[in-house]
């Protein structure tokens, strides 16, 4: 059994039947990606995780979020699709409610970015 990690404030999710399960899968999820060139953004309340990708690249959230789907097959999210007339900071979202096996997959492929 992995060790789980509460590090963020999970009480939005806490009534959730499900909450405990998406607390361990971020924190596997974050664990699989220690080593890559993301930095992890503080997230609670919610079963995406925003990953800053500014070591990496200068490319807009767009951009880079198909670079990732295209040439490393992982899907993300860009953030700029939640903003207005202000520019993207250089982080995706990442959904982590998936399949241990998926997001493995994920990870190892985000690290080889």
């Amino acid at each position: 059994m992995r060790e789980i990690r509460l590090d963020h404030d999970e009480r939005p999710l806490a009534g959730r039947p499900d909450h405990l399960e998406q607390v361990v899968h971020r924190g596997h999820f974050l664990d699989l990606l220690r080593g890559s060139r993301f930095t992890p953004v503080p997230c609670c309340g919610t079963y995406f995780q925003i990953l800053d990708y500014s070591a990496i690249s200068d490319a807009p959230d767009t951009a880079f979020a198909e670079h990732l789907l295209r040439d490393h097959g992982v899907a993300s999210i860009p953030t700029s699709a939640f903003l207005y007339n202000s520019e993207a900071p250089r982080v995706l979202r990442f959904c982590f409610a998936k399949r241990d096996e998926t997001l493995e997959c994920a990870a190892e492929r985000l690290r080889a970015v």
